[in-house]
């Protein structure tokens, strides 16, 4: 039977915490290769107690400070912790955390396994700054630990760090910290041709803008290029044709700029005469 040599399908080994790809030597003697025994994984990670099965070097049903392992010398699961588990040992405290939650660590830092110094460390995601103060982490321009008004922003010299400034946008705005410049959600601003001005991916609220286009920006978008445009620009459209979105069709389209002038024109008068009803 034909057997894939490289696999891309990688087991943990639980001796040294490293992974290996699965059908090959890794770890084994010379004469052996790495597989996977479903049997023995099911008694690695069954804890009777709670008739359930939790992954290893998690929390599992385990007390603070311990984390769930399998003992290879007593042939048990169990909670533990000591300081040879030391992708998952703090030595600060003594305890032991599963990596990528936020362990013994401040406010939005991760609990990571340095591979250089070979000791876990408190880390802040990318994109994000520190508070010196608390060693809190906080997302690089949201309000995070400021006032209403103002920002975390990379302090100057410690790019690393976080301050807070006032926001300088307004309504409508984004910031855009390359160019040191507010600039107006769905226009350009500094954004490549065919990209308009929005919200940065993220799930809280962010004041820093990003350049983008998708067919969800249904006011701006031009499926003939996949492009988006500012309303009211020639954008895509032939000389003489101005860019607007048709909300009775739902789609953007290329519009005469004289019939443009002249229903502007006539939106305004109604305005005037739906005010002039009001105030009488």
């Amino acid at each position: 039977m034909f057997r894939n040599t490289a696999s891309w399908q990688l087991v943990r080994w639980p001796a040294d915490g490293r992974c290996y790809p699965i059908f090959q030597r890794g770890p084994c003697d010379a004469t052996q290769e790495l597989v996977w025994d479903a049997r023995r994984q099911m008694a690695r990670s069954y804890w009777p107690h709670t008739d359930s099965c939790y992954q290893e070097y998690t929390r599992g049903p385990c007390p603070h400070g311990l984390v769930f392992v399998y003992n290879s010398t007593r042939g048990v699961v169990e909670c533990a912790c000591h300081a040879r588990m030391l992708e998952n040992y703090d030595a600060r405290t003594g305890q032991c955390f599963p990596q990528g939650g936020r362990g013994p660590c401040p406010p939005g830092n991760t609990f990571a396994f340095n591979n250089a110094t070979r000791r876990t460390e408190c880390r802040c995601p990318a994109g994000s700054l520190v508070r010196p103060e608390t060693g809190a982490c906080h997302r690089a321009f949201t309000q995070g630990p400021c006032p209403r008004g103002r920002f975390a922003s990379p302090r100057p010299g410690a790019p690393h760090q976080a301050v807070c400034v006032a926001n300088p946008c307004q309504r409508g705005e984004l910031y855009f910290p390359d160019d040191g410049f507010c600039h107006r959600i769905g226009r350009r601003g500094p954004c490549p041709a065919g990209q308009l001005v929005q919200y940065e991916a993220f799930r809280g609220v962010s004041y820093r803008g990003a350049c983008g286009c998708t067919e969800h920006f249904t006011q701006n978008y031009w499926p003939a290029d996949g492009r988006c445009y500012e309303q009211h620009t020639r954008g895509p459209c032939p000389a003489r044709l101005t860019f607007v979105y048709n909300a009775t069709s739902g789609r953007t389209e290329c519009q005469c700029a004289a019939r443009r002038g002249r229903k502007l024109y006539e939106a305004a008068v109604l305005e005037r005469l739906e005010l002039m009803r009001i105030t009488r």
